[in-house]
């Protein structure tokens, strides 16, 4: 063992930081389709509305502290090829001063779901204008329950409805075709309004 040092540096275990992705597109992980990820809704949701939850696509998303904006974006990104392209730094240019309005200075390591929609509304409303009032839907695998963020200010907004699943304190996205997001959104409105 001659010649050869066993210290190990003092920050050898610190978190690694993984590098900001160049372009949005580059945020997607995985594309797959759902199958028993919210099983567990199955026995508090109405039969109806799971059937349409359960059938959709499941996209996986990077973390850096950004998750729930790109679980929510990712749609889009996966759609619009201009989006997809845009360079990632341009996003945080156009998206810190939402942040800090809301009282986000740094990259959040987790994030309210309150506040997540409230900063992702704001930035769809002013820099995605073809999505008019979005509306949230948040499934929260960890204590199966379901945050319903609504806007009803537009006679499009069923179809402006962003779903996304929330575990361990990572989210991702559900993307939905229009008709079951229609589906999804009266069934849920049905459900909290009875409950």
């Amino acid at each position: 063992m001659d010649g050869i040092s066993l210290e190990i540096p003092k920050d050898f275990w610190d978190v690694v930081i993984i590098p900001d992705p160049k372009k949005l597109g580059d945020v997607i992980m995985h594309n797959r389709e759902i199958n028993n990820l919210l099983s567990g809704f199955e026995s508090i949701l109405p039969t109806q509305l799971f059937n349409s939850i359960k059938h959709g696509k499941y996209i996986g998303v990077r973390g850096n502290g950004l998750c729930g904006v790109y679980a929510i974006l990712a749609e889009i990104i996966q759609t619009n090829t201009t989006f997809s392209n845009m360079n990632h730094n341009f996003l945080m240019e156009q998206l810190i001063p939402i942040m800090e309005e809301y009282e986000i200075y740094d990259r959040p390591s987790a994030i309210d779901v309150d506040i997540l929609c409230k900063i992702m509304r704001v930035y769809i409303m002013r820099y995605l204008q073809d999505i008019e009032h979005p509306s949230f839907v948040i499934f929260s695998l960890s204590d199966l329950t379901v945050k319903f963020d609504v806007t009803k200010e537009s006679r499009c907004f069923m179809r402006n409805l962003i779903t996304i699943v929330h575990n361990n304190g990572h989210f991702e996205a559900l993307i939905y075709s229009e008709k079951r997001k229609k589906k999804i959104y009266i069934g849920l409105q049905n459900f909290l309004e009875n409950k």
